[in-house]
């Protein structure tokens, strides 16, 4: 991921090998410059949800989605990463 430059990340909180928080952290200690901003989703009804969405926010991710999300509510968060990019 950070030999490319992308603006956006959307993530999983729970992924083969690396969780969301993880990959956020890595990526964000990794980046020079500006970095991406992260949207991770987390499954509610997960046991763990909880504790997944505080240490996604912990990590540094910028929004959280549920699954399974609204596409409204992802295109909401896709344009407050766009404002947030814009202005950075």
């Amino acid at each position: 991921i950070n030999a490319n430059r992308y603006d956006v990340v959307i993530c999983d909180s729970e992924i083969p090998l690396m969780d969301g928080p993880t990959l956020c952290r890595t990526v964000r200690q990794g980046t020079t410059g500006r970095v991406p901003y992260f949207i991770m989703l987390i499954d509610r009804s997960a046991p763990e949800a909880d504790a997944a969405e505080a240490e996604g926010f912990d990590s540094g991710i910028d929004a959280r989605l549920t699954k399974p999300c609204e596409p409204t509510d992802l295109l909401a968060a896709l344009r407050t990463a766009q404002i947030q990019i814009e202005t950075r």
